[in-house]
């Protein structure tokens, strides 16, 4: 017969031991648990997620398409939808925190601006950040600055697609920065109409 979480020591049982000991005490599996909820009639939710967890890694369990996941006994649309939603919530959370980082100055900086968006990629991906002439982030839309997508192992790319893709990018920023000071001469010439 199998266990409940309810028949654990309460010291073991996953929401409690967030409550006392905070999330970064919880391994992968009571993570997951907390955020499943409950398991089948066979296994509980620890079991159930640990046998996720056994055939998908973090990085492949972030890239599952809900087909995927509600191939898991006990999963089914609506917790396939939560794993889903965490996953997605946590890149634009990751994403969020790196748009704050405007400034590209070195190359561990720049690994940093992509990793969020690029880490989780299964193929390789070939990207470019455009910078003004203070090291600020011109592209900042991640997903647009990948100039080609290759294999596992390799991207190919031809070298006038990196120039067309810094030509339009400057172009945008250069065309932004002429509609910026233009809206505020005009902001400007329409106050001084006023006094």
């Amino acid at each position: 017969m199998q266990y409940k979480i309810k028949d654990l020591p309460e010291s073991e049982r996953p929401r409690e031991r967030l409550r006392n000991k905070g999330p970064k005490s919880l391994s992968d599996a009571e993570l997951l648990a907390l955020i499943i909820r409950s398991g089948t009639e066979n296994n509980n939710v620890l079991e159930v997620s640990r046998q996720i967890l056994t055939e998908y890694n973090l990085e492949k369990l972030s890239n599952a398409s809900l087909n995927e996941l509600k191939d898991f006994h006990g999963i089914g649309e609506v917790k396939a939808g939560q794993i889903k939603s965490l996953f997605e919530f946590c890149r634009r959370f990751s994403q969020n925190s790196q748009e704050k980082a405007e400034k590209i100055k070195t190359y561990e900086d720049a690994l940093d601006y992509f990793r969020p968006a690029l880490a989780h990629k299964e193929e390789e991906n070939l990207a470019m950040i455009c910078l003004d002439s203070n090291n600020r982030v011109l592209n900042k839309d991640i997903e647009n600055s990948i100039i080609a997508k290759g294999s596992i192992d390799k991207v190919n790319v031809e070298f006038r697609r990196v120039v067309k893709k810094h030509y339009l990018v400057s172009i945008s920023y250069q065309f932004s920065d002429f509609l910026d000071q233009s809206s505020s001469v005009s902001s400007s010439t329409q106050c001084s109409r006023f006094n």
